[in-house]
């Protein structure tokens, strides 16, 4: 084939053909940017792709590059810079931008790609997993073995569209390939012809992906390094943010000398993620060679490089903003310095669009006190010059808001949202920039991307910044003459020195002015420096005459002698910054012994106290330990104080263990149900029942940690929360708290916690915190001067290190989530915790506090440690295992940052499909939302995947609509936890006044909320919106009707009013009410009585009041349930005590007849066809059909035991002979029985009564018939029993029936059938009789009775 790029027109774009500023792309600056000399200008042709030329112009003589297609005639005699970037050519004449030409190359492509499989289509038959192959041809190595496989860090051709442009297939190029390569065909490659090579390429999802640069080798050995390279070509870059495509081309000449077998392989030196496509290598014949008009040639491929003093005229610029690390967040503040209070990252649009939604960005917000300190980035290696930063600030405060860039500052404007701009002078190569904030009050700054542009080189900016510098120096040289609290030595000399150099410049040239900048700003580093270094030992000299001043000791003089040496020095007039360090530690490690014994004293004071107090099984043992250390107290010289503290340490320890002596036993506490049995949705379960979370987290590490809060005021918290209704808490445990030391566990800390949520009736979620919350190790103490992080040192210690492989080596530290060491350990800590709360659970009358474990917190990659979902998902997996094999099984669940949640459950999801997964469940963070997002998938971040039970784990509960997100959650068949109670992080439900919780104005919302869904916990647990549950007005905004369920109907009375209506059962109906408004039912239901009250622990309806209802009206109480059912409201529904009511769980064979299971069928069935049959039932999927010629008997029934009371049985019929088919109950001898009059053709519901005077009495309901029969839907209602205490003398006649004395008996008058009760005057029943409608005569031996509540006289 052959393809022709010839074109004879020259596309010129410069100054003069764009109006206004140009905008550069980021070009390092580099005059030394080491490329060759070009010695053949005839036969010179650049690359296609990025290079940089470099020729010695003449004025007025033009410069011609053949092969491009360009010519540029420079004004001056002066050197000539192209550099192409990106297809354009920028030209650079002494070192100031002038135009851009877009080159048009003439060549010609001739032959087949020499590449083989070029887009990877062609695979070998066995495939590595389902979606994953090994293609033909090609070969990978790690400088060890070949790197093939479908694990992570494997690479593979996969088919995803993301990531492909030829064919269906592309190759990832995984964390453990180094070389991807495949030997070329025999005598494809020609000694001195040219080839263009060009090829897709992508930047993998994922954190740390990026800036990967890759080497094209052609060498002469397969498996090798670089040094057997023939041609070594600079390939590309991988971009640093996003997964778009990018193209790579460049044009090569083959080696004069070219081995007979060549290989071709892609050669990188980091472990990250990538992927290529469609390679090709083919031959290129150039129509246009060579290069004229100038001399001094100087050729590089591969990079674009402006010149180091580059000029910008007309207000052009460089856009330099891939500098910033994470400018706009996605990385959240990764990267970052914020010393300002009040930081989270936020997805919600602000300022009308200015800040977009659903992308991070920074916001800052605190309800009172103002925020103060700054947001920074400092940047090193720049190009001197004039630079702009550019912000996106959405602002609300009182105060001052800067941005700024080094000491360039603009005033941000409280309410005015803008792109803000601040300009600043680089002059050593480091620049700072951010946002310096200072307000007062409530305030928010909302900020987002960050720009950065380079302005070029700035004389009038130079010499600013020296005469500042002049200033500085004149100033420090002032204060070095009041020597009062300095040190003894500074460095005016050398001040001096510099200060008459710098004012006396021979010229202004930017090199001078550059020159006089490094020297004076040396001398002011100097002596900061200086001041810095004696600073910090005269700190040390305080702290140690401080501790001398506070610590009992018994003997002070090294101490005192240590002052005094260190004193020496500070005071000295010669130089002792060497001699300052070793000064300072030795200080130190005074100190360190002084508050050892005043620790150890004070742990010792604990100690007895504490033996003194309890009485456990080792207390012997313990104070033998006690009594050791007082030994060490009374004389310390020359003892090891810390190691009698650990000896302390872990003799409490082992005491305070030494009262749990019930062991525990194996227990499933909680776990997620996904059967769909008896459920509408997935369903969490504690102890076996349906359970709903009305949950919140509580940071209580936070409120001691950070803010030194005491138990009493922490308690109190926790009772706060189950005050305001919630029926659980999250409560962080970190890996420190229960392990301080590797193996020794302390659980006093979690002790405490359970003990509070026992003693409140509150369950607890355990958040078990261990190194990575976000990815990073955090503070566990930052209060008081304490800082310790959240881990055990061995794990991570506060100067980082670690036993483990830690990836990030600054504050905050990260370590590896493909560290197996560390994984196991940690999930050996994890059975350690579940079984220590088996233990106290058995010791503290197996309350089942503690029902669920979440695994980390917000799980993800931080700084250079990128981990994919799949990683995660596989550490936490095997954590996970730790509480799955204890003694204490709970659900265990994993929450996510929002965007990254969809991957983490697609993950957990495939590991559940492929062997199962340790990790009930993922759920999402939100912060900044809406109740229709709520409601839906969360812009897909939490979709119904799966087995997957959803829930929003942490939402902002300082969000005045955080309660309306609560039920538009449950209309969403979600669960919902609000972060968080307390004010730590700028997010609680409640401000604080000290250590005491002071409630938003939100917070009776909360309450209601939480209120009505505990009024119906399991109903609300097991129903699905639109089925078996309707919430009315999920967004909390309107007042209008709406109809949900069966035809029901609410109108909120406020906007915010939220309600449900739950169909328990054909026969009930629960309605539920934020705060009053109107349910409308249809009379269709056919309910005729409502009671206001809750479901008890048992889920039985517990009646507080009889509510008036006219069967289509209830106006609500306000934050109530209410319960309809199709009985009176003096019965309840018992059904549950029969089995299989309406046989839906199979049948069994009796030996003629396939029976429902639970019942038994008897009788003479003449022309028998009995089965069960699907559809046309009254309730589920079945009925039972039982075809009989007339004259047989059929006795279908159960044996049910019943406790004492009124009952009344019914069954849906269709009968053949309705009067001689009966429903019956028969209690011993005897049997109340009521017959139907249904026909064959419709259902109908037959009913009788009957009464149990005994407890725990056998009783048989059934159904009898002597025709064709069918059969459905059994149902038991209980009447509530008459209270003894309510018998009393009445007047007149009772309002259920009438009653007239007759000798030796009463006669009594009924509307409707019932049972009639009679009691003696004492209050004891008698007996119990059926009467249908009419008269009935109940004969009774003389005497006084009592019945329908009056006095009656039999003589």
């Amino acid at each position: 084939m052959k393809k022709s790029f010839i074109s004879f027109f020259l596309i010129c774009i410069n100054l003069f053909c764009i109006q206004g500023q140009t905008e550069l792309p980021y070009l390092p600056l580099k005059d030394n940017f080491g490329g060759s000399e070009v010695n053949d200008f005839n036969n010179f042709v650049p690359n296609l792709g990025d290079y940089t030329l470099e020729v010695q112009g003449v004025a007025g003589t033009a410069i011609n590059i053949a092969f491009s297609g360009i010519t540029y005639t420079p004004a001056t005699t002066a050197a000539v810079r192209f550099t192409q970037k990106d297809g354009k050519v920028y030209i650079f004449e002494n070192g100031t931008f002038k135009t851009i030409l877009i080159p048009v190359p003439q060549y010609t492509i001739s032959g087949d790609n020499i590449i083989q499989n070029p887009s990877f289509e062609e695979v070998k038959s066995e495939t590595f997993a389902t979606g994953r192959w090994q293609p033909t041809v090609w070969d990978t190595w790690n400088g060890g073995m070949p790197t093939w496989g479908a694990e992570v860090g494997k690479t593979n051709v996969r088919e995803d569209a993301t990531y492909r442009s030829d064919g269906v297939k592309s190759i990832i190029m995984h964390s453990d390939t180094r070389q991807l390569l495949q030997e070329l065909p025999a005598n494809s490659l020609v000694s001195g012809n040219h080839y263009l090579l060009t090829y897709d390429y992508w930047t993998s999802s994922g954190n740390g992906n990026g800036g990967t640069t890759y080497q094209i080798h052609l060498r002469d050995e397969k498996y090798t390094d670089g040094s057997h390279a023939i041609q070594n070509i600079t390939g590309h870059t991988t971009i640093e943010s996003g997964t778009a495509k990018s193209s790579f081309s460049t044009i090569f000449q083959a080696s004069p000398n070219l081995p007979q077998t060549i290989y071709f392989a892609f050669v990188r030196n980091e472990s990250k993620v990538d992927w290529l496509d469609n390679i090709k290598m083919m031959k290129l014949q150039p129509q246009a060679k060579g290069i004229s008009g100038g001399s001094n040639v100087k050729y590089l491929a591969g990079k674009a490089y402006a010149p180091e003093s580059l000029g910008l005229e007309n207000g052009d610029y460089i856009d330099m903003t891939e500098r910033i690390s994470n400018p706009t967040f996605s990385s959240n503040t990764t990267d970052w310095n914020i010393t300002a209070s009040g930081s989270k990252i936020s997805t919600t649009e602000k300022g009308n669009g200015l800040i977009p939604g659903n992308q991070n960005h920074l916001q800052f917000w605190v309800g009172s006190g103002g925020i103060k300190g700054n947001l920074s980035q400092n940047i090193s290696d720049l190009p001197n010059g004039k630079y702009m930063v550019k912000a996106a600030i959405v602002p609300s405060f009182n105060g001052t808001v800067f941005l700024y860039a080094n000491t360039g500052k603009t005033a941000v404007v409280s309410g005015t949202n803008k792109i803000y701009e601040a300009t600043g002078i680089v002059f050593d190569g480091l620049l700072e920039l951010g946002l310096e904030i200072q307000t007062t009050g409530s305030s928010t700054v909302e900020i987002d991307d960050f720009k950065l542009y380079f302005q070029g080189t700035d004389v009038d900016g130079y010499l600013g910044i020296l005469n500042a510098k002049i200033e500085e120096a004149k100033a420090d040289t002032l204060s070095m003459k009041n020597p009062a609290g300095k040190p003894g030595y500074n460095n005016l000399a050398k001040y001096r020195e510099v200060l008459i150099e710098v004012t006396n410049l021979p010229n202004q040239e930017i090199s001078t002015i550059l020159d006089a900048l490094e020297k004076i700003n040396a001398v002011i580093n100097d002596y900061d420096d200086i001041l810095e270094k004696y600073a910090m030992l005269n700190s040390a000299i305080i702290n140690i005459q401080n501790q001398i001043a506070a610590s009992s000791y018994p003997d002070k003089t090294i101490f005192n002698q240590a002052v005094v040496d260190a004193q020496a020095i500070y005071d000295s007039s010669q130089d002792q910054r060497d001699n300052i360090a070793k000064t300072i530690e030795l200080l130190v490690e005074k100190t360190a012994i002084l508050v050892a014994y005043d620790d150890l004293r004070t742990a010792f004071t604990s100690a007895v106290i504490m033996l003194n107090s309890t009485a456990y099984a080792g207390k012997a043992e313990f104070k033998e330990v006690i009594d050791s250390v007082k030994a060490v107290l009374d004389n310390p010289v020359g003892k090891d104080i810390l190691e009698a503290a650990e000896t302390l340490k872990r003799a409490r320890i082992t005491y305070y263990n030494s009262q749990y002596t019930i062991p525990p036993v194996q227990q499933t506490v909680s776990w997620v149900d996904t059967s769909l049995n008896s459920s509408e949705k997935f369903v969490l379960r504690v102890d076996g029942r349906p359970f709903y979370m009305t949950n919140i987290q509580v940071r209580l590490d936070k409120l001691y940690g950070y803010e030194g809060w005491s138990d009493v005021a922490l308690e109190a918290v926790i009772k706060r929360a189950a005050d305001d209704g919630f029926n659980t808490v999250s409560i962080p445990i970190h890996w420190r708290e229960v392990e301080p030391l590797k193996d020794e566990f302390d659980w006093t800390v979690l002790d405490k916690y359970m003990g509070w949520c026992k003693k409140y009736n509150i369950k607890m979620e355990l958040l078990w915190f261990s190194w990575s919350s976000g990815g990073r190790v955090q503070y566990l103490w930052n209060y008081g001067g304490r800082k310790e992080p959240r881990t055990p040192d061995y794990v991570c210690s506060l100067d980082g290190k670690s036993e483990f492989n830690i990836l990030r080596k600054e504050w905050e530290y990260s370590l590896d989530w493909r560290d197996t060491n560390l994984r196991d350990r940690e999930k050996y800590v994890v059975r350690q915790v579940m079984d220590h709360v088996a233990i106290w659970d058995a010791n503290n009358g197996n309350p089942q506090t503690v029902i669920g474990v979440q695994l980390g917190n917000e799980a993800r990659g931080h700084g250079n440690n990128s981990a994919t979902s799949a990683e995660i998902i596989n550490y936490y997996h095997h954590v996970g295992a730790g509480v799955k094999e204890s003694k204490y099984v709970v659900w265990t669940r994993l929450n996510c940052v929002s965007y990254e949640t969809s991957g983490r459950i697609n993950a957990n999801e495939s590991k559940r499909n492929s062997g199962g997964t340790n990790i009930d469940f993922v759920g999402v963070d939100i912060y900044g939302t809406d109740a229709g997002s709520i409601k839906g998938d969360m812009w897909g971040y939490l979709p119904s995947s799966g087995k997957n039970y959803r829930m929003i784990m942490e939402i902002d509960a300082k969000d005045s609509k955080s309660p309306i997100y609560q039920m538009a959650a449950l209309a969403g068949d979600k669960a919902f936890d609000y972060y968080n109670m307390g004010h730590v992080d700028g997010n609680g439900l409640y401000t604080n006044s000290g250590q005491t919780l002071v409630e938003r104005n939100h917070i009776n919302l909360v309450r209601q909320r939480n209120k009505i869904l505990n009024l119906a916990n399991e109903d609300i647990a097991l129903k699905k919106q639109g089925t078996g549950l309707y919430v009315y007005n999920y967004a909390g905004n309107s007042t209008a009707t709406e109809t949900g369920i069966a035809g029901i109907r609410f109108k909120p009375d406020t906007a915010n009013t939220q309600a449900v209506a739950i169909r328990r059962s054909e026969s009930e109906v629960v309605l539920l009410s934020t705060l009053g408004g109107t349910f409308t039912i249809p009379t269709s239901l056919g309910f005729i009585s409502a009671s206001k009250g809750y479901f008890n622990e048992n889920n039985r309806w517990v009646k507080e009041v009889n509510l008036d209802f006219d069967g289509t009206t209830i106006v609500m109480p306000e934050t109530s349930a209410v319960l309809l059912k199709q009985i009176p409201g003096d019965e309840e529904e018992v059904t549950e005590i029969i089995k299989n009511f309406s046989f839906e769980e199979g049948t069994y064979y009796n030996g003629t007849y396939n029976v429902p299971q639970d019942w038994t069928l008897t009788g003479v069935i003449k022309g028998a066809d009995v089965q069960l049959k699907t559809g046309d039932a009254v309730h589920g999927q079945k009925r039972y059909f039982i075809w009989a010629d007339a004259g047989s008997t059929i006795d279908f029934f159960q044996d049910i035991i019943l406790s004492k009371g009124d009952y009344t049985v019914k069954a849906a019929l269709k009968a053949n002979a309705p009067s001689t088919t009966f429903i019956y109950a028969t209690v011993g001898t005897r049997t109340e029985e009521t017959a139907t009059t249904a026909s064959w053709n419709s259902w109908e519901t037959t009913a009788t009564l009957f009464n149990i005077l005994e407890e725990n009495t056998a009783v048989r309901i059934g159904i009898k018939a002597t025709a064709a029969v069918m059969i459905d839907n059994f149902r038991l209602y209980k009447k509530e029993n008459e209270p003894e205490s309510s018998i009393e003398e009445t007047t007149g006649l009772w309002k259920a029936f009438d009653i007239i004395n007759c000798e030796n008996g009463i006669l009594v008058y009924s509307e409707f059938p019932q049972y009639i009760n009679i009691y003696s005057m004492t209050g004891h029943l008698l007996n119990s009789v059926k009467i249908s409608t009419g008269q009935l005569y109940i004969p009774l031996k003389k005497g006084m009775y009592i019945v329908g509540n009056r006095k009656v006289i039999v003589a």
